[in-house]
């Protein structure tokens, strides 16, 4: 959550469940769906919690009561992927249909119908400043769409497979993409054009989180690793071997606060919680150590 008090997880046996960040404590099922939930993304303010579904739906939940209080149909295949504005008013959400919808969140109408991308949908994400929605797909490219008229702004091209993970990084000002050909690449934003790449992977990489706080990127990939960069260096610091990590259904995402890494795995349906350790230099800031216990599991929920 916004916060960070919570964590939100949704799995193949029909259920969205919310945990208590701290303890690993379950504190809320949300239930009344006929199938499973794909994807999850919270409101700004922590207030809501959209997922999007199986059937082709997308559904809002009230975060505190549990209760679903829309559903939001449109898409014609199952919702891959949502994001939502840093505003909170609008929601978007993905689909292998090969398009990106655009919801109003307070009246639960389809605003708009993003169409460009020639294979399905596989991630999305606003810029910090919410002038812009990024879209990657099946179709090897990025787009960039210009929310103030719901145009493609740019197209990013330069993966040799398909992509499906997004982060913005530098207050906007570039675009982190991982896809199946095994790479992260660095794009800039105002020039299109791509500042680096991080190679390390072995396998396409499924999901991507960055820590503005901490300056890490976190990829999860089906090579069976979790690689952990500082972007600072561009260097890999650790590694996580997790198998049967880099299914379609598995995901990481950091801690908005703390130095925590969440990571969940289909095979085993456990969801690891990792603290990543701080090395004590004496000048009050926390630095991490690039060393074999630069992470440590903390529980699985």
């Amino acid at each position: 959550s916004p916060d960070g008090r919570h964590l939100a997880s949704s799995s193949l046996d029909g259920t969205i469940r919310i945990w208590d960040a701290d303890s690993g404590g379950l504190v809320k099922m949300l239930e009344g769906f006929a199938n499973y939930a794909f994807c999850l993304t919270w409101s700004p303010d922590g207030k809501l919690l959209a997922s999007g579904a199986y059937d082709y739906s997308v559904q809002l939940w009230e975060t505190e009561s549990g209760r679903e209080i829309k559903i939001l149909k449109g898409h014609t295949d199952y919702v891959h992927c949502l994001a939502w504005s840093p505003s909170g008013r609008i929601l978007a959400s993905g689909s292998p249909d090969q398009t990106v919808k655009i919801w109003d969140v307070e009246t639960g109408d389809l605003f708009k119908t993003l169409k460009g991308h020639s294979g399905y949908v596989r991630g999305l994400a606003f810029s910090p400043d919410g002038r812009s929605l990024a879209s990657c797909s099946r179709d090897r490219t990025v787009r960039l769409w210009d929310t103030a008229a719901w145009e493609t702004g740019r197209v990013l091209e330069g993966h040799k497979a398909g992509v499906n993970s997004m982060a913005w990084f530098r207050d906007g000002e570039q675009l982190l993409t991982a896809g199946d050909d095994a790479l992260i690449h660095i794009w800039e934003i105002k020039s299109g054009k791509k500042a680096g790449s991080l190679k390390g992977h072995l396998g396409p990489i499924t999901s991507l989180s960055y820590s503005p706080s901490l300056d890490l990127l976190a990829s999860k990939s089906k090579d069976d690793l979790v690689h952990i960069w500082s972007m600072t260096t561009g260097e890999c610091e650790a590694s996580i071997e997790e198998p049967h990590s880099g299914y379609w259904m598995s995901n990481i995402d950091f801690h908005p606060l703390k130095p925590i890494l969440a990571s969940l795995g289909k095979e085993d349906a456990i969801i690891r919680i990792w603290a990543l350790n701080p090395e004590d230099t004496g000048d009050g800031q926390d630095d991490y150590d690039p060393s074999e216990d630069f992470l440590d599991e903390m529980f699985g929920l």
